[in-house]
């Protein structure tokens, strides 16, 4: 009986031992060995010929046919093309570059908005320099049908609290113009100082949204390394990967991402080869205490 006791208390003292161990333990799906897909592209600005100004204009538009893309094209002449298009938002082609990912290319959208004239002002926010806004719209699958259905096997039996995290490893997103160096060769700096207004939002393909960066962040991101942005957990967007994650389904979202450019400083920032280039990695963490509890 008492070898019974003694053998009863270090099971037991195995067992809580045990999970204090796991306890400790966290498995990121993201960059490393578990991955997940990356989302990263650079789009480039739109040329006038994609607004249709040319082609909608009363009479004839003097110029060459390639006036979109003359290097001396600025961005107050995509302002000035849709004020004489009318409205307020004007959507064009995602021209995409250096695309690393699933990208949609498809559903991913830069649309135009005029918000420096009083009937279209409420496109921006009270705190910035009225201007031009460029809202882009990355529609990107971050975790493919065959990864979610691998993960799944792993939480079959257990509940959605295993699923710790669902974050954003962001790296890089920046305003960029091309111009040429001395040697006639492109030269590409960053125009994120131009800006007055950035924010960025994930949002599912069902029209749950969540704000996730401001100003500040993007502040920080040009003055510090790769920083980290959580979902919150009780969110409706973390509860619709949950559910595709634990359906096994693929997972897909939108990151809208909207800056905020002044109107004076429009006719600084060339057209030809400038656009934005975004570079993050989403991070999904689970609990390995969660996981295993189901498997001692």
């Amino acid at each position: 009986m008492k070898k019974l006791l003694i053998l009863g208390s270090i099971v037991a003292f195995g067992w809580v031992s045990a999970c204090a161990l796991l306890d400790q333990f966290e498995i990121t799906y993201g960059s490393g060995k578990h991955k997940l897909h990356p989302v990263k592209l650079e789009v480039l600005l739109p040329e006038l010929d994609s607004l249709g100004v040319l082609d909608n204009l009363p009479g004839e538009v003097p110029g060459p046919s390639d006036y979109g893309t003359k290097p001396e094209v600025t961005m107050a002449h995509l302002l000035g093309a849709m004020r004489l298009l009318g409205g307020c938002c004007h959507g064009a082609p995602a021209r995409q570059e250096n695309v690393e990912g699933a990208i949609d290319a498809d559903a991913t959208t830069l649309t135009l908005c005029d918000c420096a004239t009083e009937r279209c002002d409420w496109l921006c926010p009270e705190e910035v320099d009225h201007g031009l806004m460029l809202d882009l719209s990355i529609r990107a699958q971050i975790l493919s049908e065959e990864r979610a259905a691998s993960i799944r096997k792993t939480l079959v039996s257990i509940s959605p609290e295993a699923v710790r995290q669902f974050r954003l490893r962001v790296l890089l997103i920046e305003p960029y113009e091309t111009l040429s160096d001395t040697t006639g060769d492109p030269l590409e700096r960053s125009v994120a100082d131009r800006i007055t207004g950035f924010s960025m939002a994930v949002a599912t393909l069902a029209g749950d949204r969540e704000p996730l960066l401001g100003w500040e962040d993007l502040q920080l991101l040009a003055s510090a390394d790769p920083q980290r942005y959580d979902l919150p957990r009780d969110s409706p967007v973390m509860e619709s990967i949950i559910g595709n994650l634990l359906a096994g389904e693929a997972v897909w979202i939108d990151l809208e991402v909207a800056l905020w450019f002044p109107e004076d400083v429009l006719y600084d920032i060339l057209v030809a080869g400038s656009g934005i280039r975004v570079d993050l990695q989403p991070e999904l963490v689970l609990s390995v205490r969660d996981i295993a509890k189901t498997r001692l």
